[in-house]
């Protein structure tokens, strides 16, 4: 366990992942600003796959 020790993860409010972190007591202190891909969409040769990325410089302080 790592009781007491410290977890940012940052969230966008329109999931249900924020609740359900509350619901397994990490607690909300703050909030921030959402990054995420452009909506202005590109002409692409092929189709897109999705990707998802995990930044944590920022978080590491």
């Amino acid at each position: 366990h790592h009781q007491g020790k410290f977890v940012r993860v940052d969230t966008d409010v329109s999931t249900d992942l924020a609740e359900w972190l509350i619901g397994r007591g990490l607690a909300h202190v703050g909030g921030g600003i959402t990054m995420r891909r452009s909506m202005v969409r590109h002409k692409e040769s092929k189709p897109a796959h999705h990707r998802t990325y995990a930044l944590v410089s920022q978080a590491l302080g």
